[in-house]
């Protein structure tokens, strides 16, 4: 069930409170003296001063819905003794650290000991709850305020219950006796006070109380009406299909190698029926993230397409799923035949054994390959020979722990340990065949780049000769420059990268052969564009088999925009390739927008990696990876072996993860476990994790991305 837009959740407020709003409003000067007092003037984004305030909302997404988060705060100081002050921002600036930006706010505000600060920046969609490190509530509780109160309602943009429900989870979690013998500021006791203060209001409110019910019951019934009749909003939808589509790649790619093992064991008659699903799943996969793709590019859609598109997408993806999770008990059924994990075992440790030649001749190609090339032409590679070592510690850490889990006759966890270092291994061969295949490009580009100069060479001296001849279009000199440019950069750059001189120039000289086209015979024109078609279509499959390989052995961190640039690349390719013999141009086209969103593709991938292992090695270095060993960990979790683990600042996902398995099943949710009886892998989740931020101060809390 979808949770309630804040929208529409701020008219479903209990009619009582309008009793007590009016007297939180008359004992504001009391309990905050200078909160009529304006701020400073300072740039947005930067650490704020409250100068008498509970809440600073500089982002102004409170509006209305501003006196609620008063009323609750003023709850809280005024039976706590606690001090909720909350801020909105677009973003956290000078410093950028939430958690730096948070202690900066406690410094100018000099916050003690029951001062508490909830900062949201709205735009990033970033939190960070900060106390004292000698507050009462230990890190255990304010977890729990965190991911049972402040989170869930964040998520939904619902601004102002995320501080109702901060300030009521406080406490909650104090027990709701932190303010026994509070006095108020000007001296009365708070028992005193309230009920002087309660009776007055009641007595006014009596008059008037049953009218307000009414019309409240009949706002929330229109407002609960016209929230269903919506449904989700666009907002909720867009971030849904990000999810959904992470989430059925994971478990297409993990179904191939689980449907790889199978073939291996069983034949292809018996697992043909799972052949046939995967194919049709792989289809509704490459549409999705057709549509995915027409979401994000440059042209301007309606919301009304959006919401469509959204719903189409996330439709398709929950039918694919629906089609996997239908196979596991037949599935199941068929892995009952592997009742000898010990012979499992056997066959794992030899397959890692078999693998150590092909490795080690991998890393003596990649150095070879560095010698012999810059970091752009290899940057395919990023990180593949430390891949490697990881994969190769987690498939012998993995196989140990099983092999002892054999032992006390633990079959089920055996298996499943069997089945990671499988996984490893394959990944790994991945990673070889990618290193064999990267050299055998570059030598090939070294090869053609001669002629691909060669043609540019020619199309500049033809262009000259149109102009001296005065028969040249207006256009001409330009494009000739361009490529002349581009024909010198090749020059300096070819020995070094060839790739990406052979597809640079290639692309600058694109239209200045067109632009010639029209002067040339039709049997030169069609020479030279079978030529063009043939060098694009290669090109494309080497930028394409480059992304998929790293892509696949690092999906534990990718997100959903590279994956949709990959498969959009891929259908280019293949539409390009079914184009090649009927419509040469074409095809060229295609194969050119397939070589782009490959090359999009590894670099969006690239970040999201770079990004999370940013994360890991701030926050997750001391995880020990379900005891199999920390060498090991960030390899699995890259390869998406042991699931998503980590999340927060790079968006990724999280300590509470998703699934984690093999075939069928288990695609949507559930825990993390290294031993997930989920038969299908998945690194796609969403939670919280508890960080300081990496301080030193006094102060101490935990946030992240909401």
């Amino acid at each position: 069930m979808r949770v309630p837009h804040r929208t529409r959740r701020a008219a479903t407020r209990r009619p009582l409170s309008i009793v007590f709003a009016a007297a939180a409003a008359a004992t504001a000067l009391l309990v905050v003296p200078g909160a009529l007092l304006a701020p400073p003037a300072a740039h947005a984004g930067d650490p704020v001063s409250f100068d008498g305030r509970y809440v600073v909302d500089e982002a102004g997404v409170l509006g209305s819905d501003e006196g609620e988060v008063q009323d609750a705060v003023q709850k809280l100081a005024t039976e706590q003794g606690v001090n909720l002050f909350v801020v909105y921002t677009d973003s956290f600036e000078n410093p950028s650290d939430r958690g730096a930006w948070t202690d900066e706010v406690a410094s100018i505000n000099q916050f003690g000991t029951n001062d508490v600060l909830l900062a949201v920046a709205v735009d990033d969609r970033l939190y960070q709850l900060s106390v004292d490190g000698g507050f009462a509530l230990d890190d255990e509780q304010l977890e729990r305020i965190e991911t049972d109160d402040i989170i869930p309602a964040l998520r939904v943009d619902d601004w102002a219950g995320a501080a109702v429900a901060a300030a009521g989870g406080i406490d909650r979690e104090l027990g709701g006796s932190g303010g026994e013998g509070t006095v108020t500021p000007g001296g009365i006791p708070a028992a005193v006070f309230w009920v002087v203060a309660l009776v007055v209001i009641v007595l006014v409110a009596a008059l008037v109380i049953a009218l307000v019910v009414r019309r409240r019951r009949r706002i929330d019934s229109s407002v609960s009406a016209q929230a269903a009749e919506a449904g989700p909003t666009l907002k909720e939808l867009e971030q849904r299909v990000g999810a959904v589509l992470v989430d059925l790649d994971d478990a297409v790619t993990s179904s191939e190698e689980e449907l790889g093992f199978a073939v291996a064991q069983f034949g292809t008659e018996a697992t043909a029926t799972y052949t046939q699903v995967l194919a049709a799943v792989k289809t509704k996969r490459s549409e999705a993230f057709a549509l995915k793709q027409r979401l994000d590019d440059a042209e301007p859609d309606t919301d009304e397409e959006r919401r469509t598109w959204s719903e189409q997408i996330i439709a398709m993806c929950d039918e694919a799923s629906d089609e996997l999770d239908a196979q596991v008990d037949s599935f199941a059924a068929l892995r009952e035949v592997e009742r000898d994990p010990l012979s499992a075992h056997t066959a794992a440790a030899a397959e890692l054994a078999a693998l150590s030649t092909e490795t080690t001749e991998a890393k003596t190609r990649a150095a070879r390959l560095s010698e012999r090339y810059d970091a752009h032409a290899l940057q395919s590679l990023d990180g593949s020979v430390p891949q490697l070592e990881s994969l190769r510690v987690l498939a012998e850490n993995e196989l140990a722990a099983a092999r002892t889990e054999i032992d006390a006759g633990k079959s089920a966890e055996a298996a499943l340990g069997i089945r990671a270092a499988r996984q490893a291994v394959g990944q790994s061969r991945t990673i070889v065949t990618a290193i064999a295949a990267l050299e055998s490009e570059l030598d090939q580009a070294a090869g053609t780049l001669a002629a691909v100069v060669a043609d540019a060479e020619r199309d500049i001296a033809e262009a000259a000769r149109l102009q001296a001849a005065g028969q040249a279009q207006p256009q001409l000199a330009s494009l000739a420059q361009t490529v002349s440019v581009e024909l010198e950069r090749s020059r300096g750059i070819g020995a070094r990268d060839p790739l990406t001189a052979r597809a640079s120039l290639e692309a600058a000289d694109a239209p200045l052969d067109a632009a010639l086209a029209s002067v040339r015979d039709e049997q030169e024109r069609a020479a030279r564009l079978i030529v063009q078609r043939d060098r694009a279509i290669a090109t494309a499959q080497n930028e394409v088999g480059q992304a998929q390989s790293f892509l696949q052995t690092r999906r534990g961190a990718v997100g959903p925009d590279a994956r949709t640039r990959l498969s959009e690349a891929q259908r280019h390719l293949d539409q390009s390739l079914a184009l090649a013999t009927t419509d040469p141009e074409a095809s060229l086209r295609e194969a050119t927008t397939a070589s782009q969103l490959a090359s999009r593709a590894t670099a969006t991938a690239r970040l999201d990696v770079s990004s999370t292992l940013d994360n890991y090695n701030n926050y997750g270095s001391s995880y020990d990876g379900g005891g199999r060993g920390d060498d090991s960990f960030q390899g699995g979790l890259l390869g998406g072996i042991l699931g998503g683990l980590l999340g927060g600042d790079s968006g990724g996902s999280s300590w509470s993860s998703g699934s984690s398995g093999g075939w069928g099943g288990g695609s949507r949710g559930g825990g993390y476990s290294s031993r997930s009886s989920s038969r299908r892998s998945s690194s796609s989740s969403s939670g919280s994790r508890r960080s300081s931020g990496g301080r030193s101060s006094g102060r101490r809390g935990g946030g992240g991305r909401f």
